[in-house]
């Protein structure tokens, strides 16, 4: 079992989980004194513990050895989606999370369908990371992910392009293919994807993209829809960068 503690070093010996984490370890896994347990920093760094005690509202964890966590991608990929309607956003977090992404990022754009009322983004935001945080302990990973409160279009270009690989997928692109960029790349430390909304990109955005030197980039033959795009590229960059 995997939960994320903050504010954990590599002489911490005993770690008193907070609320959240001893409601899921006593009242949903049954967890009890003697089982084994893993708590991560979210920073890279598994605590390998026992559980010491247990109340239902207290549980003591003795550290028994610290490790690197392994499950890491090496390129730090960072997640820009145009911002969908319904449970299109979650479920894009839930599945980048589980691929590797290191950061997600929604924007809101010309040809978006939703529209973000008063309080909007600061509620969402909320909402995103607690899904970012379970995903990340369902799938193991050693870095908890943060999405970033939601901006504009013209804002996603901005963080983007400072990022070692800028890519801008578009679906009217036909030459480059995420594999040819990817592998002719002089560096990809960092690599930022950006995926339409529902709508598409509109031929202003296309310009701007040009115009900020981002890279574009072709998925395939195929047009994807917006929850789908994301995840399709970021399992193509994991299967290309870790063969």
């Amino acid at each position: 079992m995997r939960v994320f503690e903050e504010n954990l070093n590599e002489n911490t010996k005993e770690i008193w989980l907070t609320e959240e984490n001893v409601r899921h370890v006593v009242r949903v896994m049954r967890k009890q004194a003697g089982d084994k347990i893993t708590v991560c920093d979210g920073e890279g760094k598994d605590f390998m513990c026992e559980i010491a005690e247990t109340t239902k509202d207290s549980v003591l964890c003795k550290v028994e050895n610290v490790v690197p966590c392994d499950s890491e991608m090496k390129s730090k990929v960072t997640v820009f989606a145009g911002l969908g309607k319904g449970d299109k956003p979650e479920m894009i977090i839930q599945k980048c999370v589980e691929l590797g992404a290191h950061n997600i990022v929604f924007f809101t754009s010309d040809n978006c369908v939703i529209k973000l009322g008063k309080g909007d983004n600061e509620k969402k935001t909320v909402r995103y990371n607690k899904i970012a945080r379970d995903a990340g302990k369902q799938s193991g990973r050693g870095v908890l992910p943060k999405v970033e409160p939601i901006v504009t279009f013209k804002e996603a270009v901005e963080m983007a392009k400072s990022y070692d690989l800028p890519l801008f997928l578009y679906e009217c692109e036909d030459r480059f293919t995420l594999k040819n960029n990817l592998l002719n790349a002089e560096k990809h430390d960092t690599i930022a994807i950006i995926t339409g909304p529902e709508g598409g990109f509109s031929l202003k955005e296309v310009e701007l993209c040009e115009k900020e030197g981002l890279i574009f980039t072709t998925l395939g033959k195929r047009i994807l829809r917006c929850e789908t795009a994301p995840v399709a590229a970021l399992a193509a960059i994991s299967a290309i960068l870790e063969e």
